[in-house]
This record gives C-alpha cells, structure tokens and sequence, in this order.
C-alpha cells in the first residue's frame, strides 16, 4: 500500500494569507503611486492675501480688471491694485468706505463710497490719483452725500445712488433726482435705460430727465 502525504494544514493556511497579503499589496501600491500623482490634476490654486499682506482693511467691497489687466479693489480709504506680483494704493482722500469702482475708459476709473464719488485718472507722474466729483454737485449736496452704495457707467452718463438720490455726471454737469422715501434706493442700467427701485413706492425708468413710474 502507498502512503499518502497528507497537507500540512497550519502550512496552507499561512500560503494562503501569504497568497492574499500579496495581491492585496500589488492592488494597494499602485493606487497609491496614482493617487499621489493625480490628486491634483485640474484643481485651480488659491492664495489667500491677509489684511496684513496690502495693508488695509478686511473688508473689499468691489473689484474689477482694468484694461491694463491689474486687479482694482476698493477698500476703506483707497482703492488697492494687485498685479499679480505686487500690492499697490490709490489713497482717496476723504473718504470712508468705498463701495463701488467702475471701467470708464482706457485710463479712467469711477468710484463711490461714504460721501465720496469721483473718478481716478493719471497723475502725470505713472501713478494714478483721486479727483472728487463732489464740486461739480448743487451746494447742498457738496458735503451731505452720505453713502453712495452704487454706480453706473452707461453711455447716457455716470450714474450715482445714495440711500435717497440718483446724481447723473456728464460732461463735467452734475443733475441730482432726490427720493422721499423712509427707506432707501436702487439703481440699475438694463437694457438701454436707468431703473431706480424705490422701497415704498415701486420701480422707476429714467426717461430724458424725468422718472417714470412703471
């Protein structure tokens, strides 16, 4: 009679989790090596800029491109510029927080604030420098503006809008259209026409320089 070798159970036992340790790791390594590289691929990089870093304050109501592709940002006091490398200030005397900045042209820019509108335009010197629109305002708005939330720049002017005014700036002429209202205003350019949304009494389209209840 031949003898039987019969299997070594405590031996096939440790060759089989030695077989599953294997695959496990020959499945897990290379997904790893994968991972690592592709984790990632497509995601944008974000910085974040701390006060501290442009020096003025946490809060940034507005930005725009400018056509010299410079980053514009108001901010409380001044305008900030980022170029992609370096931080700069346009100091806006006078005024607060500025709530608004707008593209008028190749070398201008409007802004409004807290008693503040204006334009900011070459210095001159390759910097660029504030000039208050406030002058060409009737008397009684010069130092009563109070916050200017918004703008508008549209073909038929530059359009500002305080809790309870809308002032047009064109060609050097400043026209004001004043809101009795307990609340407050908002303006808007939409098609071709400006809109003012008065709070109490319902929405307005500006038509030659009368406001037409809608």
């Amino acid at each position: 009679m031949l003898n039987r070798i019969m299997p070594n159970p405590r031996r096939s036992s440790l060759s089989s989790l030695a077989s599953c340790l294997a695959l496990g790791l020959a499945c897990f390594f290379p997904l790893s090596a994968m991972a690592g590289t592709t984790s990632e691929t497509g995601l944008s990089r974000i910085n974040h800029y701390p006060p501290h870093s442009y020096k003025g304050h946490s809060q940034v109501f507005q930005s725009v491109q400018g056509p010299d592709g410079v980053i514009y940002m108001t901010n409380y006091g001044a305008v900030f510029t980022w170029d992609g490398q370096r931080w700069g200030k346009i100091p806006v005397p006078g005024s607060g927080f500025l709530y608004g900045i707008s593209v008028l042209d190749e070398e201008r820019f409007a802004v409004c604030g807290i008693n503040t509108i204006g334009l900011i335009e070459p210095d001159g010197r390759g910097g660029w420098a504030f000039r208050s629109l406030a002058p060409d305002l009737p008397e009684a708005y010069q130092d009563a503006l109070g916050e200017v939330w918004d703008m508008a720049a549209t073909p038929e002017g530059l359009f500002f809008f305080t809790r309870r005014a809308m002032i047009r700036w064109k060609d050097g002429t400043a026209k004001v259209w004043p809101f009795e209202t307990e609340k407050m205003i908002y303006g808007f350019w939409s098609g071709s026409s400006i809109y003012v949304q008065n709070l109490d009494d319902g929405l307005y389209r500006l038509d030659g320089d009368n406001l037409v209840p809608l």
